[in-house]
Order: C-alpha cells, then structure tokens, then sequence
C-alpha cells in the first residue's frame, strides 16, 4: 500500500521545516531580525527557488549558512524577489 500524502500533510511538513530551519539558524546566531520574518523569507525563497529543505536542513553549518544568510543578504521584500542573482546551493533551480 503507497503512502501518500495530502496536500495538507505535505504542506505541515514544510511548515515542519521552515520551523526547523529557523531554529538552526538561531542556534547558529546567523538569524537577523525576528523568528518571524526569517520564517517568512525562508518559505518566499523556498517558492522562488524550489528549495530543497530537508537536505538543507541536513547540510554541514557552512552550506547551511551560506544559503541562510545569503537568502537574509539578497532578498527584496517589497518585490518578493532575490538581488545579485543569488542562487542558493539547495535550490532546484536550474537558472
């Protein structure tokens, strides 16, 4: 029998990581800004970029925090998109 997910499910997972994500950053002391607003950037750029969330989530603290702290560094808030042609190492983009 496969195991497959709802939308809802699928959805609460990411919310999963998105909070998971967040977490490590504070841990890291790369955060900047409130637990809310990196929430909120990180899930825009996990839209824009298709990113890979649990292998970013899994990475050593380096990748993690080159993708962390350049999606804080690069992101334009008022056209929801990212500067500098930042493209982070867990994303599926192929741009």
């Amino acid at each position: 029998m496969e195991n497959k997910q709802t939308g809802a499910e699928k959805e609460i997972e990411k919310l999963n990581l998105l909070a998971r994500i967040c977490d490590r950053a504070e841990r890291l002391g790369i955060r900047k800004g409130s637990r809310l607003t990196a929430t909120m950037d990180v899930n825009l750029a996990a839209k824009h970029f298709n990113m890979k969330l649990s292998e970013w989530l899994e990475a050593d603290d380096f990748n993690f925090a080159h993708d962390f702290v350049g999606i804080q560094n690069h992101i334009n808030r008022v056209t929801q998109t990212f500067d500098n042609r930042f493209l982070p190492r867990f994303s599926n983009s192929k741009d």
